[in-house]
């Protein structure tokens, strides 16, 4: 594997990050209207007595790292089919990249984007609803990089349907097309 090939791959979908609103609207907006919902629903949690202390500190833990899960399993899906979409797939793979440098430079692209998803859901987090998850972040990593790993893993299952089922679709005999 070659650095400067992935380091082109990490460049191409950091510019598409800067010119399109969708991957701001992803890496911030999203985060920060999930944080709000489950935040709010531990406010009313804890101001009806209904669940303890430590339950409610679980539960927006459990969402911060739900939503980094969620950033980068998308992030590998959707980067790998916007190449798709704007039909630059085979002119990615005319060139003398591999699809290891590929993959490495969409999961570097990605876990960037999940993370600053990660900050901005622990900030708001933070500010308004008194939740730290800072000083818990070292023992969380062990949790966090198998976050990743599965996010990574589905990500790349899903990608792999869409191409297969994009790839041979289903055939139609005469005797479907009567049934149907």
């Amino acid at each position: 594997m070659k650095p400067h090939r992935i380091r082109a791959v990490v460049l191409r979908h950091a510019y598409e990050v800067c010119r399109n609103a969708n991957h701001l609207t992803y890496m911030v907006y999203w985060p920060v209207v999930n944080i709000a919902v489950w935040g709010f629903f531990t406010l009313y949690l804890r101001h009806g007595d209904r669940l303890q202390p430590g339950v409610l500190s679980c539960l927006l833990g459990a969402v911060i790292l739900w939503g980094l899960f969620n950033a980068f399993q998308r992030d590998m899906a959707v980067g790998f089919l916007e190449e798709l979409w704007s039909r630059n797939l085979v002119s990615l793979f005319a060139s003398p990249l591999s699809v290891s440098e590929y993959v490495t430079g969409l999961i570097i692209v990605s876990l960037a984007k999940a993370m600053v998803g990660l900050i901005v859901e622990s900030l708001i987090a933070w500010v308004f609803y008194n939740y730290d998850i800072f000083p818990m972040l070292p023992r969380l990593i062990p949790f966090i990089l198998n976050l990743a790993l599965f996010a990574l893993t589905m990500g790349i299952v899903i990608t792999g349907l869409i191409f297969r089922a994009s790839f041979h679709p289903v055939r139609m005999t005469a005797r479907n097309m009567r049934s149907s």
